[in-house]
């Protein structure tokens, strides 16, 4: 009885840092070749993580607010704003609400986003593979609810909730307004076969354009093949529908893929199939449809793997243009070297042709970086960081090419700051 440990009400973590960064960019404005402008800019950015901790709930914020010092371009001195939410309660045994929330305000207009990372680990993460130029400030909003429950041993349902919010100081570029309830159901029936049910409903509101929605729905028929690999049929439909006289159009996509976990630390999905794009307006759109997702997760590191190609539709994006067929491939590494160095290298390829544009635009959008990070003391960390954007289009003027390095040190203490009540 002496020695039962005290169970703590909740528990409080916090660590404060501060960073210093200095960037280069060869083509600060994302211009045509014969108009590139090139700058220096320096950063100083002070923030905070704060987390919260109970018997069954747990609550993680972060804000990073920093301010841009332009050494040509002055005029374009900013402020910048980063910060995001994570929550998560039990209240049941086998119920589950994750909540979460990312915001950024920035000038900016590429992000450093490792795009093979979020595909693999986080689908739902929205990417913007839309083409932001200049260094008009603009805020973007993601939040998402989930409720899940499991109600047998691999059997569960999920109810969520996605909201996203854009807006833009650039008059050529409108303000935009996602909602998306979603819903899936995964229930093994008879021993070794079981079925997967999602659904969800998007709807786009414009500041100029028509609204869109889209509605989706997705069927799968589950058969364990082993312990570790699950195969499947899959039939999927989406559906768009279009405010004015753009009309509707319905895209099916069968497929087939298997779920495999190679190992502890290797899982696979692959998915492969056909769809057609269905529209009164225009000729219809086939093609293959390929989901291909590695994840490798290593003592020292981790590689993701991906190739996706199929169909797409950009809605709450930086430009509206309507139904996509697209190919994409990425790839992620990072390793740590040592107890003090570590490094990254990533690249990422998008294929996009926007086929209800009325100049037949097609894009082939590069990514590329490399990181080198050393910690030299506990409460300090220093990066260096390389990357690399192209675009090149079929339409002249939306073509660019950018070099970016920056060196960055963040001071921070090497364990937050606890403090329990009990």
């Amino acid at each position: 009885m002496f020695l039962t440990p005290k169970i703590f009400a909740f528990q409080t973590t916090f660590s404060p840092r501060l960073s210093v960064g200095e960037e280069f960019t060869d083509n600060v404005f994302l211009s045509s070749d014969n108009t590139t402008e090139t700058d220096f800019i320096t950063t100083v950015s002070p923030g905070i993580s704060l987390g919260l901790l109970w018997q069954t709930a747990g609550l993680d914020l972060f804000y990073d607010p920093s301010y841009a010092y332009y050494d040509e371009y002055d005029e374009n001195n900013t402020w910048r704003h980063q910060a995001g939410l994570r929550g998560w309660v039990l209240p049941t045994k086998n119920t589950r609400i994750d909540l979460r929330d990312s915001f950024v305000n920035t000038e900016d207009p590429l992000s450093e986003d490792d795009i093979a990372v979020i595909r693999t680990t986080d689908p739902s993460l929205p990417v913007d593979t839309g083409i932001r130029r200049g260094r008009n400030r603009y805020s973007r909003n993601f939040a998402e609810a989930n409720f899940s429950h499991q109600f047998g041993p691999s059997d569960r349902y999920r109810i969520g909730y996605g909201h996203t919010l854009l807006e833009n100081d650039d008059p050529a570029i409108e303000d935009s307004t996602t909602h998306n309830p979603s819903a899936e159901l995964r229930y093994w029936f008879l021993p070794g076969w079981g079925l997967d049910l999602s659904g969800a409903y998007t709807k786009g509101e414009y500041e100029i354009n028509d609204e869109v929605e889209e509605w989706y729905g997705s069927f799968r028929l589950l058969k364990k093949l082993s312990p570790h690999m699950d195969g499947y049929l899959r039939y999927s439909q989406t559906n768009y529908n279009y405010e004015g006289e753009n009309g509707d159009d319905k895209t099916y996509n069968p497929s087939a893929g298997i779920d495999y976990i190679i190992a502890e630390n290797l899982t696979l999905n692959f998915d492969v199939g056909y769809f057609i794009n269905d529209f009164d307006k225009r000729e219809d759109v086939d093609g293959l449809t390929l989901d291909a997702r590695l994840i490798q997760t290593l003592r020292r590191g981790s590689i993701n793997l991906l190739a996706r190609t199929g169909y797409d539709q950009s809605i709450g994006q930086t430009e509206n243009l309507g139904f996509e067929q697209f190919a994409e491939a990425g790839a992620s590494v990072t390793y740590r070297f040592t107890r003090y160095v570590s490094g990254s290298i990533n690249g990422f390829y998008r294929y996009s042709d926007y086929v209800d544009s009325a100049d037949d635009r097609r894009d082939d959008n590069i990514r590329a970086a490399a990181g080198l990070a050393a910690t030299p003391l506990n409460w300090m960390k220093i990066d260096l960081r390389y990357s690399y954007r192209k675009l090149e289009s079929t339409v002249d003027t939306n073509d660019y090419q950018e070099n970016r390095a920056t060196l960055m040190m963040t001071l921070a203490p090497a364990t937050p700051y606890r403090t329990s009540v009990y």
